[in-house]
């Protein structure tokens, strides 16, 4: 069967080519013409863990940035000195290439523990929103 259509196609391999070129141009034409019709998006799924972690997130911190870094304590509470001082200490060796704005419970002025708890903390890197 398959031998039958190569010797087909190439006996007829003008009319072949030409048909080819036909479809392809038509489907480029008609390809160009579904931009307006077609939109980005609807790939999140409302339930799934993701996007509660990013309402979370908003909810906690006010916008939601590109990296957002979750701090829980076993035994204290996250405004002790010692723990905010290794964490500002960490989130400082981040490289100024990559990080355009770092905010956290550690330096703020006001510190939200009222959303997130006294055993948690958050940090997030607002750097470039689209």
């Amino acid at each position: 069967m398959f031998a039958s259509w190569g010797s087909l196609a190439y006996r007829r391999r003008l009319p072949v080519l030409v048909t080819v070129l036909l479809v392809v141009i038509t489907g480029g034409i008609w390809g160009f013409g579904v931009f307006d019709r077609l939109s980005q998006g609807g790939y999140e799924s409302p339930d799934s863990e993701a996007a509660e972690a990013q309402r979370r997130a908003e909810r906690v911190l006010g916008s939601s940035g590109d990296v957002v870094v979750l701090y829980s304590v076993d035994r204290g509470t996250v405004d002790n000195p010692e723990l905010g001082e290794r964490i500002r200490s960490t989130l400082a060796d981040l490289p100024d290439s990559a990080v355009r704005e770092v905010n956290s419970y550690w330096s703020t002025p006001e510190p939200r523990t009222d959303r997130c708890g006294p055993h948690h903390g958050a940090g997030h890197d607002p750097t470039r929103g689209w």
